[in-house]
């Protein structure tokens, strides 16, 4: 029986868009006869395993186009996507594969859905290979049936010269099993099928898996970096396709060993060696989000380790699937976030709602203001998606723990109302996690505690230099808006000479005290002992060179942790620069000292790279090199700088330092005379106008 709102559908589809297709195709003239058409479709892993096949073809050398979710690519063409279409409509498409036969392509790889099916979107294109990887719950508020959407699914398989199917899906095996000119895949040694794909061992060093592959007339081994056993079964749907493209076995084993990162499938999010982990992943019905979390659950590092799922459901889609996610995911995660995901004009609140009648009584709501002592077996509800991501990674996950973010992948919006905001869900986990490792393992260590003795005109022997007004703020001060405004908010001030002011402006903050004027060296040897257990990383700035914006200090910050670095140090280019530590770098353009100009030769001098006073520091870093600096016996002091030389001695085991260098005024704006400090506010307040009037 056929409802009113299919009816008008199918008036629609023959209607409308039908002739668009017909008329598109005729107009472009009939590009895809041009082309091998290997159309990949299915519930879940069309993107996947469609970039895979892409993968193997441009390996062996081929000239082929790929259509996809994530995007169109070609020889001489890159077409980003990250909406929510997968088969653009016909005129585009057209358009699209009319563009490739002129650039000569020979193969093209089209992700396919039902509804580009249903509306005719691929009308006129008759694949070469059609592969279905799977058939389950989902957009059953379009085709109002799941037997009318796996008819969908199945069309096209009617035209296609061979068909390859994924025989575990058992509605796949029972329409296709025994069809001429079809083939069969399966990652189950138990099952019978033409193509089946064996993991035979996991290389942890290097992340990748040695896969044995075995057919009727073809046996080899390859090695793959995606071990997931719904990835094998996408592997082997793209290894049989390119097998009956006639591509050879050597091509195939050396694209597999080396298919790249597909964005927001299973991406791990690592920013910069934080100690847990982190995926986006586009799983968003409930049977791949039950594959996924499967998997992730069996990676969990230690016994105690939470797996965690973010997640929500679509406005305006299957409703029958929301309850359907909650139950897939309770069987594998510990904990649960239910947020938006393109709610469109229906209640967040009322989606996750109908979400949440899936979970079974064993599990509680928990309220993120109030966190329960024992997170398994707990559900939160964060509508706000953004919010519930800073949520799972600053308030949820610890040390050796697995989170996971689901629903979104590559998409570069979401739907609010009939709106699409922008959202790219890769940069905003990064942003979490940065905020994470900032607040939690960096500490920034400002240096408060000399005498100031050429501009104590100004000081009078009465206050620190540090606290010397600069357009109405002391410099402290500048230094402690520069480190919250980077969102380091621990901090440590080594405080020594009059350090009553300082404490009394700072307030509540963590102090060290140098009591014996013995440099910038031995000022980092009283912070250590302070340091607590989670501290991974020391930034230091001197408070009276701390006017620049904070984010000059966080690119600092993010070279050093994207590097890998165990220091960096941050410098500038400065004509005729008098007074200051040069950057000595060798011919590959490594940092092998700093020299202070005191220390310095004519020919040093001349050297207009100069050191601001900024670095970070790995912490174990700093532990094993700072009782290794010498004493300047002529200055009694010990200069933080050495610690560069001191440690490029280490031959065995060099360290790795990086420069970031930044041409901008302010970063090193120090005063160490009145005459610098008034030459100084004239240029600050043409970067801080609001403080203009000071």
């Amino acid at each position: 029986m056929i409802t009113k709102k299919r009816l008008i559908r199918l008036i629609k589809n023959y209607c409308k868009h039908l002739p668009v297709a017909i008329f598109a195709q005729l107009y472009f003239g009939l590009p895809q006869k041009q082309l091998k058409i290997i159309a990949v479709s299915g519930t879940d892993g069309k993107t996947t395993t469609a970039n895979f096949i892409y993968h193997i073809l441009k390996t062996a050398g081929k000239r082929v186009g790929i259509i996809s979710t994530v995007y169109a690519k070609w020889p001489g063409g890159h077409l980003p996507t990250g909406l929510h279409v997968t088969n653009p409509d016909s005129w585009s498409l057209y358009r699209l594969i009319a563009q490739m036969t002129q650039d000569k392509v020979q193969y093209l790889v089209l992700e396919v859905t039902s509804h580009g099916i249903d509306q005719f979107r691929i009308f006129g294109i008759k694949p070469y290979i059609y592969i279905l990887t799977n058939v389950t719950h989902e957009h059953i508020d379009y085709h109002h049936s799941f037997s009318q959407y796996l008819q969908t699914k199945l069309k096209p398989s009617r035209q296609a010269s061979f068909t390859i199917f994924n025989i575990k899906d058992a509605n796949l095996k029972k329409h296709l099993l025994r069809r001429p000119r079809t083939f069969s895949v399966t990652n189950d040694p138990k099952i019978k099928a033409d193509l089946s794909i064996k993991l035979t061992r996991r290389n942890y060093q290097d992340q990748k898996a040695l896969i044995k592959i075995e057919t009727n007339t073809v046996n080899f081994k390859t090695l793959t970096p995606y071990p997931q056993p719904y990835n094998l079964t996408n592997l082997a749907l793209a290894i049989k396709a390119c097998l009956l493209l006639k591509i050879k076995t050597s091509h195939i084993q050396k694209a597999a060993a080396s298919l790249p990162q597909i964005t927001g499938r299973l991406e791990q999010i690592d920013t910069y060696g934080q100690n847990f982990l982190a995926y986006v992943d586009f799983a968003h019905t409930p049977f791949a989000l039950e594959q996924v979390l499967t998997y992730l659950k069996k990676q969990k590092p230690t016994a105690a380790s939470k797996l965690i799922a973010v997640f929500g459901s679509a406005g305006l889609r299957d409703k029958q699937k929301r309850p359907l996610l909650v139950k897939a995911a309770q069987q594998q995660a510990d904990t649960i976030i239910l947020t938006a995901e393109d709610p469109r004009t229906e209640d967040v609140t009322e989606i996750i709602k109908q979400m949440e009648s899936g979970f079974s009584p064993t599990w509680q709501l928990a309220d993120p203001d109030n966190l329960p002592k024992n997170l398994k077996k707990k559900y939160f509800i964060i509508p706000d998606r953004k919010d519930a991501l800073d949520f799972a990674i600053n308030s949820l996950v610890k040390d050796n723990d697995i989170v996971g973010f689901f629903g979104k992948g590559h998409e570069q919006s979401i739907c609010y109302g009939k709106t699409e905001l922008p959202w790219d869900e890769i940069k905003e986990v990064k942003k979490a996690i940065l905020k994470k490792l900032y607040q939690n393992h960096i500490v920034g260590v400002v240096l408060a505690a000399g005498k100031g003795t050429r501009i104590q005109t100004l000081t009078k022997n009465k206050i620190n230099k540090t606290m010397v007004p600069v357009l109405g703020k002391p410099m402290v001060g500048w230094a402690k808006d520069l480190l919250t405004a980077s969102h380091i908010h621990n901090q440590i001030y080594v405080i020594g000479y009059k350090q009553k002011p300082i404490r009394q402006y700072l307030g509540d903050q963590t102090y060290v005290t140098q009591k014996k004027q013995l440099g910038t060296g031995d000022t980092l040897k009283h912070v250590l002992p302070v340091l607590n257990n989670k501290t991974r990383h020391v930034l230091v700035i001197n408070a009276d060179q701390a006017f620049y914006k904070p984010e000059i200090l966080i690119s600092l910050i993010n070279h050093y942790l994207k590097g890998q670095y165990d220091a960096a140090v941050l410098s500038t280019l400065k004509d005729n620069p008098t007074g200051l530590g040069r950057i000595i770098r060798n011919q590959q353009g490594n940092l092998m000292n700093i020299i202070e100009e005191r220390d310095a030769s004519p020919k040093i001098k001349k050297i207009k790279e100069i050191n601001t006073g900024t670095y970070i520091f790995n912490r174990k870093f700093l532990e094993k090199y700072l009782d290794q600096l010498p004493l300047h016996t002529d200055k009694n002091e010990y200069y933080l700088t050495d610690i560069f030389a001191v440690s490029l001695k280490n031959k065995k085991d060099p360290p790795k330092i990086g420069v970031l260098q930044i041409n901008n005024p302010l970063v090193n704006l120090g005063f160490n005379t009145p005459e610098q400090l008034q030459q100084g506010e004239k240029i600050l307040r043409k970067f801080y106008p609001e403080m203009s009037k000071v």
